[in-house]
């Protein structure tokens, strides 16, 4: 007996930690694994478990309380700087600096509240969730209606909204609907919220303060009235004289912080941010059912593959703004099924009635759409999509209960309120087990499930309160697990049918569907290199609007990473959708290129920042930034060279000048037609090949009508590295999309 109970709490407890083997059952004991190791070694677990990260050096914590040893396991600090205390900047810099001399790789880490590898690491983690507090709070305007407060990396939103709302009558301009996250890891990924006039939150970041390779603390923004904005070559040449315990280097380029701002941790540790504050308001909010036109072709005739013509498709969410550049953000031209315009009824659009809520000035709209087509209560011969939107605007209405309890805990029973979604209980995976096992018994009930997410926040009473109680749906009591794609908005309406139908397919090919209702918001574009929502768009464009549309699943449910990746490849192809960094994803190098125009510019900061690699891991692997330090160090090599042959060249030419006794002028000098550079690497400047390496290309692009006539200095950035796989790539042609 003793014997067989031995082996049966054996057997359980042999699935990764002592609760794992209950997790089939619908993970509705996930929180208790937490605690469980089976040694003194920590495991960092993201925010639902399904990730895992064992640092092999160490797990280190910074803290506010001066330290007076060495932290991690290796590490050798100087007596006279363990005697004086490490503060927690230096705490971070000593270890930053400790793996670099070592060949380690770190990275800093929140609460985890991603899919995509942010925080996966070999060695050393850095969590910084202990590092959470105000330090610094300062007036921008005389009356008051603009505050930069500097808050550190680990501070949790939820505790942030709270302490500048009591202490200091501030608030930000917005914010998502999780508050979960510490405040380094939403700019990090540029998390927005939703309305068309607001950013992604990265863009209320007025300065970062970093620790970078080898130890050294940077400060970065953007340059305020009368100051230079220092280019990129610059701040190069001050990066590389720093060193290790120099005051913080305080960096004003727009290209560098365009480039920080959105960093995913791979450009360094951010100790603390500054951000953008506004004197504290509250939202009234109204949240209605509506039925969204179905089209019968569209669930029938129109293969997933097609999608209406632009002229059709436009969003009417996006009628009253500007267009942009350009009318597609994949370029192509698709034809509705019947091959005209006219035929609206064959076109799935967004009722009229949301366009005038979503636009205007301050608006924050967003809304749910159940993905299970039905007929209409009303009138049986329509086909329809049960939606629910939710429209807020500032107001100095004070509405529902002000209590501590509602401001905190987001009450279910006030006026006008949430109802069941703001209640804690609710949103515990076991009531996501509860929902999964019901569409198991009882799959034909499945939309009347789906309809449990929308029935939560449909109220005939508007929602008035705080903006963060507002705003927040959830603070990560329910593990979903969700994918989410950037679309310009003008393709909206075009987008939402496909995912639907992709969804119907997916769903009847293999059994597995959602029980969430899809969500839509929208974003204003920005100009930071590595969002979303940066207004140049793939196909070389321009977009000022733009939505995001989220595909989330209860914890439990079969088969979500297939079905992302399905559609997260679809989307590509066809609207080349920019999937959120933090969020289930599957970006590789040659998906990112084609995304985002701007890449060269952030790479340049990368390699600067994290010129040894030290901040690297499974996600920049994945995502090919690791290869831009082999590429890096081609570069230089052909910038040496360059140098090099001007030298050579100009000493060449002063020679001849004083044997003609001739003065020299002082204007470029030509690299020979070919000359060895003693590395291997013969160069023209006529579009000829030079080797780099035995395996390693160099070609110059082909000389202009006036090249032949005109040599110049030759720049490595003209060149294109061919016969290695950390080449940079060249701009594939539009149809490519098998890269």
């Amino acid at each position: 007996m003793l014997k067989s109970v031995y082996q049966g709490l054996a057997n359980a407890c042999s699935m990764v930690d002592c609760c794992f083997g209950l997790r089939p059952c619908h993970q509705a004991v996930f929180p208790c694994i937490r605690s469980c190791s089976y040694g003194d070694r920590k495991v960092f677990y993201n925010y639902d478990g399904t990730e895992t990260v064992e640092p092999l050096v160490d797990y280190f914590k910074p803290t506010n309380t001066p330290v007076k040893r060495n932290m991690i396991r290796g590490m050798k600090l100087d007596k006279a700087e363990l005697k004086q205390g490490l503060n927690p900047v230096q705490q971070i810099a000593a270890v930053v600096r400790f793996a670099q001399q070592n060949d380690l790789k770190v990275r800093a880490v929140g609460t985890g509240s991603s899919w995509s590898k942010l925080t996966n690491v070999r060695d050393v983690l850095i969590d910084m969730t202990d590092l959470n507090k105000i330090l610094r709070v300062e007036k921008q305007t005389e009356d008051g209606s603009l505050y930069h407060i500097e808050v550190q990396g680990g501070m949790k939103l939820h505790d942030f909204v709270r302490v500048i709302d009591e202490d200091y009558g501030m608030s930000l301009p917005c914010m998502g609907n999780y508050a979960g996250q510490t405040i380094a890891g939403i700019i990090s990924t540029s998390t927005h919220g939703t309305g068309q006039d607001y950013p992604t939150m990265s863009n209320f970041v007025a300065e970062l303060h970093m620790i970078i390779c080898g130890g050294i603390e940077v400060r970065i923004r953007i340059p305020r009235e009368g100051e230079t904005d220092e280019d990129f070559e610059t701040v190069r040449q001050r990066v590389e004289a720093a060193k290790y315990g120099d005051p913080v280097l305080d960096i004003h380029s727009t290209d560098v912080f365009r480039a920080a701002a959105v960093g995913f941790g791979s450009l360094g540790v951010i100790y603390s941010v500054t951000l953008t504050c506004v004197p504290v308001y509250n939202i009234r909010e109204t949240r209605h059912y509506v039925e969204m036109e179905w089209p019968e072709s569209t669930a029938e005739s129109r293969p997933v593959t097609q999608a209406p013509s632009r002229a059709c498709s436009r969003s009417s969410l996006s009628a009253e703004l500007p267009s942009s550049d350009t009318d597609s953000a994949s370029g192509e031209s698709i034809p509705t099924t019947s091959g005209t315009c006219q035929d609206q009824k064959s076109v799935f659009r967004i009722p009229e009635t949301m366009k005038s809520m979503s636009a205007g000035q301050g608006k924050y709209f967003s809304f749910f759409v159940n993905p299970f087509p039905r007929r209409s209560r009303g009138d049986p011969q329509r086909t329809v999509l049960k939606s629910v939107y939710l429209s807020g605007e500032r107001t100095d209405a004070t509405g529902s209960c002000q209590c501590d309890c509602c401001l905190n805990f987001q009450c279910c029973a006030c006026t006008g309120c949430r109802g069941q979604s703001a209640c804690q209980i609710v949103q515990t995976d076991c009531s996501a087990s509860c929902l999964q096992l019901g569409a198991h018994c009882l799959p034909s009930f499945i939309p009347w499930f789906a309809d449990c997410g929308l029935h939560q926040f449909a109220r005939d009473a508007p929602y008035i309160q705080k903006w963060y109680n507002v705003l927040t749906f959830t603070n990560g009591n329910l593990h979903i697990k969700t994918a989410e794609y950037c679309i310009p908005l003008e393709d909206l309406d075009a987008a939402l049918a496909d995912i639907i139908k992709v969804l119907q397919d997916y769903g009847k090919l293999y059994q597995t569907y959602t029980l969430l209702p899809i969500y839509v918001r929208m974003v204003k574009a920005d100009d930071l290199y590595m969002s979303p929502a940066n207004r140049h768009t793939a196909d070389g464009g321009l977009c000022d609007r733009y939505c995001y549309i989220e595909v989330p699943f209860l914890p439990g449910a079969y088969g979500i990473d297939e079905f992302h990746k399905k559609l997260e490849d679809f989307l590509f192809t066809k609207y080349r959708a920019r999937p959120h960094w933090s969020k289930n994803n599957f970006l590789s190098y040659n998906r990112v290129e084609r995304l985002y125009p701007h890449l060269d510019r952030w790479r340049r900061v990368y390699t600067l920042f994290n010129r040894d690699g030290t901040f690297d891991n499974e996600f920049t692997r994945k995502c090919g930034f690791d290869d831009f330090h082999l590429l890096e160090g081609a570069e230089d090599k052909l910038r040496e060279k360059g140098a090099e042959w001007s030298r050579r060249s100009d000493g060449e030419e002063r020679s001849r000048s004083l044997e003609r006794g001739s003065p020299t002028h002082d204007r470029p000098i030509a690299a020979p037609a070919q000359k060895d550079s003693g590395l291997g690497c013969r160069c023209s400047s006529g579009g000829g090949e030079s080797t780099l390496a035995p395996d390693v290309i160099v070609t110059q692009p082909g000389p202009s009508s006036s090249s032949s006539s005109h040599s110049r200095l030759l720049d490595a950035s003209e060149f294109t590295l061919e016969g290695t796989d950390v080449a940079p790539r060249s701009q594939p042609s539009e149809g490519d999309v098998s890269r």
